[in-house]
């Protein structure tokens, strides 16, 4: 399932790296789920690209990207359910790979392949690090998921049943996939291949770009890590949240740097560095705080 709005530089090759390995129609369907673009006509490029091999549906107005996720979720009709946003990527064997451990491993509520980011032009800028050495179930999962989140739409896919007996998407648009893998977790084994089998696009226009710009990104991680506590055994609470706090503050700690030192834009990293201070405090942030609070005074970049 490919949920898509104003992404149409993005979208043609999202479609091409899925209909390459993709099994015939009588195993998989590949579906188009616009939120009423207008930057493209993203039926003519789905008809061009994918031909009848691949189903287009489109909101009669934009929805905003959860209920299009919704959206996806309730007119997927396989066992299995991958999110595939419309700027990012699969690469050779994704699919096999978790139809394979999904069989293998019928406790698993999901399964997640390693994955490489990508900028604007798909070129490689890092790959994840790995959660296990070798494929299979995951061991103590739900700590080190809700401590921080290390999985990405594009890699990770879903028995249908699970979002059906759990629900979708909810209460932010930064940070709601987060709260789902944890959701997940706290109820099911999940699996896992370490090889690279999908990449995640970073980019200026995307929904993360916007909300980064904002620090809107960090507010929305406050109310996941809060939500996050109720999916906790009582005793993980404490140790989890000191935990994912911290990671948030440093992640937002490392926006304000990149805001500043690539882009000299002062305010965006002023408003990272404001609300890293609010979700979490320590020597360490005070210090890396007070070095860029100094360089942007003085302009050195």
């Amino acid at each position: 399932m490919i949920p898509v709005f104003n992404a149409g530089q993005y979208l043609e090759q999202a479609l091409v790296s899925v209909i390459q390995q993709a099994p015939g129609p009588e195993v998989m369907e590949i579906v188009v789920v616009d939120d009423a673009s207008n930057d493209i006509d993203v039926e003519g490029l789905v008809r061009r690209v994918g031909g009848d091999r691949v189903a287009y549906f489109r909101q009669p107005a934009n929805v905003g990207s959860l209920w299009n996720f919704h959206t996806c979720l309730t007119r997927a009709r396989g066992l299995y359910v991958h999110l595939l946003h419309a700027d990012d990527r699969v690469l050779p064997g994704y699919y096999a790979a978790m139809e394979m451990q999904l069989m293998k491993h019928p406790e698993a509520a999901a399964c997640f392949s390693r994955y490489r980011y990508v900028n604007g032009e798909g070129e490689l800028m890092s790959v994840a690090q790995p959660e296990a050495s070798s494929e299979g179930i995951l061991l103590d999962w739900l700590e080190r998921i809700a401590t921080s989140n290390t999985v990405q739409y594009s890699a990770i896919t879903v028995r249908r049943e699970i979002y059906e007996r759990l629900g979708g998407f909810f209460g932010v648009t930064y940070g709601e996939d987060w709260e789902m893998w944890v959701r997940i977790a706290s109820k099911y084994p999940i699996a896992y291949v370490p090889e690279p089998l999908a990449e995640y696009r970073i980019h200026e226009e995307s929904i993360s770009g916007a909300k980064l710009q904002s620090a809107q990104n960090v507010k929305d991680l406050a109310w996941v890590m809060r939500t996050i506590q109720h999916y906790l055994p009582q005793a993980l609470r404490k140790r989890v949240w000191k935990a994912s706090t911290a990671f948030c503050s440093r992640a937002a700690l490392r926006h304000a740097n990149s805001f500043w030192r690539r882009d000299g834009n002062k305010q965006a990293a002023r408003r990272q560095l404001f609300q890293a201070f609010l979700i979490h405090f320590d020597r360490e942030i005070c210090r890396e705080a007070f070095r860029l609070y100094r360089d942007m005074m003085f302009n050195i970049r």
